[in-house]
């Protein structure tokens, strides 16, 4: 859902945020809001506990947009008949509200309102469903008012929740997203609540659920996205990757670059990992936590990722490549990671070979949602032509799942708003920009 005001409410919007972030920020009365300011939220939010999120960013942040926001949505798609597919495990899932703001003659005004089904999970089993594949989607969910409207925007895009584990006494979490423009210039800040834990019976229902479908859908790629749920501990990840394998079906991590890093850590020391989405900055923090980059601080990250991300801006691939095989080496010879380069394009490297694509040009409208695409379009890619990854791709497989993780990624990209793309814009971006490919 996603609504635009006249400028009267725009300003209004705007001027009651502006009061809010002054306060947030302890600011006098006369602060101007700038990019640096909406940058400052971002930063003090990042600082706050999750209790602190609600009481001092989540609570007033949604009283000020609330009274624009529908509880009514009616159903858009209609679901897939149930059958056979991959699982998809959900333990982050959340609103995303989405305001849009500028600076101009008339001041800060809130442009447009956005209030999305966001998180990893419910991104990829949408995007598999505007692809017309049918996915088991297992989710934690709460009974508050939040959590209702949540299920409503999911329920509303043509998705199954037949095995949705719901947790008494939680509602749905928030991630808010300020998109700022100014000019030309465009600022994207995402403040997502920290999480309280689950409790264990919640846990081991959410489990025994993901269990059942591994089950139901022996072979199917399993689908774990972000970290695990509160609470659960740092073995978990690794325990359904292990309930994975009992079933026949291959892992795939979709990472967070915002996320903590300890179950992920045990999840790739077990060595069963499969596939791998991460983009380049989650590329580097996998490098520090396998002990790849030797030296354990945030500035050798940084320095990392600054001189990488320079390289390929210059079409030079060589220590991107390099880093990525001792990673495969490191956590599992079996695994494909496949690395976005965001506007530059993406890598896919294996144990035997490398593929790297350019991306199409294209208008970009929101970037949140892209990756999830990118990885729906490598499981419909897989499912369609019978590719096995508990074997090693071969070279041209590895091109034909490169090409569809970006064209459904930069489709997405193009979308406004924190919308997803369909077989109709993919294919559409497919037909008019080929990919330039590069070589090491």
């Amino acid at each position: 859902m996603r609504i635009t005001f006249n400028n009267p409410i725009a300003r209004d919007l705007g001027m009651a945020y502006e009061e809010f972030t002054r306060h947030f920020l302890h600011l006098n009365p006369q602060e101007e809001i700038s990019r640096e300011t909406l940058q400052a939220v971002e930063d003090r939010f990042q600082s706050m506990t999750a209790q602190e999120h609600i009481e001092h960013f989540a609570q007033p942040v949604w009283h000020i947009f609330e009274k624009h926001l529908s509880t009514n949505f009616e159903r858009r798609v209609a679901p897939l008949p149930k059958a056979k597919g991959p699982v998809i495990a959900g333990v982050k899932e959340a609103l995303d509200l989405i305001y849009e703001s500028s600076c101009g003659k008339d001041g800060f005004k809130i442009d447009a309102l956005g209030l999305y089904k966001g998180g990893l999970a419910t991104n990829t089993v949408h995007a598999l469903r505007l692809l017309e594949m049918y996915s088991n989607f297992v989710t934690l969910s709460g009974d508050g008012q939040k959590a209702k409207i949540h299920r409503a925007l999911i329920e509303s895009s043509g998705i199954d929740l037949t095995n949705e584990v719901i947790s008494n006494g939680v509602d749905a979490y928030t991630h808010f997203c300020s998109l700022f423009s100014e000019g030309k210039q465009k600022q994207e800040n995402w403040m997502a609540q920290y999480r309280v834990p689950f409790s264990r019976e919640t846990i081991d229902a959410f489990t025994n659920a993901i269990e059942q479908a591994l089950k139901e859908n022996q072979g199917e790629i399993l689908v774990l996205s972000a970290l695990a749920p509160a609470g659960s501990g740092d073995d978990y990840f690794a325990h359904l990757t292990s309930l994975g394998k009992r079933y026949s079906s291959p892992t795939a991590f979709n990472s967070k670059q915002y996320d903590g890093l300890s179950s992920v850590e045990r999840l790739f020391n077990q060595g069963e990992l499969r596939l791998i989405k991460p983009n380049l900055v989650e590329f580097v923090q996998f490098l520090r936590f396998t002990g790849i980059l030797y030296e354990d601080s945030n500035t050798a990250e940084s320095e990392l990722y600054q001189r990488l991300k320079k390289q390929i801006s210059k079409g030079k691939f060589n220590e991107t490549f390099h880093l990525a095989k001792l990673l495969i080496d490191c956590v599992n010879p079996d695994m494909v990671i496949f690395l976005s380069f965001s506007e530059h394009g993406a890598m896919a490297v294996n144990k035997d070979h490398a593929v790297i694509f350019g991306a199409p040009k294209i208008k970009l409208g929101c970037s949140s949602g892209a990756g999830d695409s990118g990885l729906a379009g490598i499981i419909k890619t897989v499912k369609d032509n019978g590719y096995n990854l508990w074997n090693t791709l071969k070279e041209d497989e590895l091109a034909n799942l490169l090409q569809a993780f970006i064209y459904s990624a930069s489709a997405t990209a193009s979308l406004e708003g924190n919308n997803i793309a369909g077989m109709e814009e993919i294919s559409a971006l497919r037909s008019s920009e080929p990919l330039l490919q590069y070589k090491i």
